[in-house]
């Protein structure tokens, strides 16, 4: 299964957002699916298999959104619901407070 990741924050920061979201895309990696993780913080373009995307636009949340059969959004993203809204997918969204 294709998993896109929508997380405006993710590693190289710390913190419990980049710290879940880097969980779960290992976690999705180890289970055997694709993952591309959209994140507005500079680093590195791979995280151990998964592809990141380090620009959190219109475009890049929307051409995750297209290509994954699941969307995950780590905290609520209106651009991320509306990405996935418009490309016709369901988006789950997590939260942690």
């Amino acid at each position: 299964m294709r998993v896109s990741l929508l997380s405006k924050t993710f590693l190289p920061s710390t913190g419990d957002v980049e710290s879940s979201s880097t969980m779960l895309a290992r976690m999705w990696l180890q289970a055997g699916h694709e993952v591309v993780v959209v994140t507005a913080v500079p680093g590195p373009e791979t995280d151990e298999g998964a592809r990141v995307v380090r620009q959190w636009s219109p475009a890049s949340l929307a051409g995750a959104a297209r290509w994954a059969h699941v969307s995950v959004s780590n905290g609520y993203s209106r651009g991320a619901v509306i990405a996935a809204q418009l490309m016709g997918k369901r988006i789950a969204i997590l939260h942690q407070g």
